[in-house]
């Protein structure tokens, strides 16, 4: 199978990951964002911001670096994540990843990001900073 060739663009700022109860309201700090994720399960609200705007206390001292896949893709579209997290896995990197109706985003732990940048290249991804 031919490894698909994509189109990435590595976003300015830096992001956090936190959670908190399943029932707590949603911050007001977490809706006026360019790029946020809110989940709500049954065991917990996760929220994904800039890391800028989130309060200390839900700051876990892991910076976040997101990557946008550029360009839209149909929701039928079959292995575009998985083009960069089998990569990444056999480099070792995980990833966190936030889906959109349009397209995909993910976020890799500021330390890896050289080295991200490094191994997605190698196998044909373009990427901008």
């Amino acid at each position: 199978m031919k490894q698909r060739q994509l189109q990435l663009s590595l976003l300015k700022d830096k992001y956090g990951i936190c959670t908190l109860p399943n029932n707590a309201p949603i911050p007001d700090w977490a809706l006026t964002q360019s790029l946020a994720s809110i989940t709500r399960t049954e065991k917990e609200l996760t929220i994904v911001c800039r890391l800028e705007i989130l309060p200390s206390q839900y700051q876990s001292g892991l910076n976040w670096r997101c990557f946008k896949i550029d360009g839209s893709f149909d929701l039928n579209q079959i292995g575009v994540i998985s083009s960069i997290s089998s990569t990444l896995a056999d480099a070792g990197i995980s990833i966190y990843v936030i889906s959109t109706y349009d397209t995909d985003y993910f976020l890799i732990q500021e330390q890896n990001l050289e080295q991200t940048i490094s191994v997605l290249s190698d196998i044909g991804h373009n990427i901008t900073r």
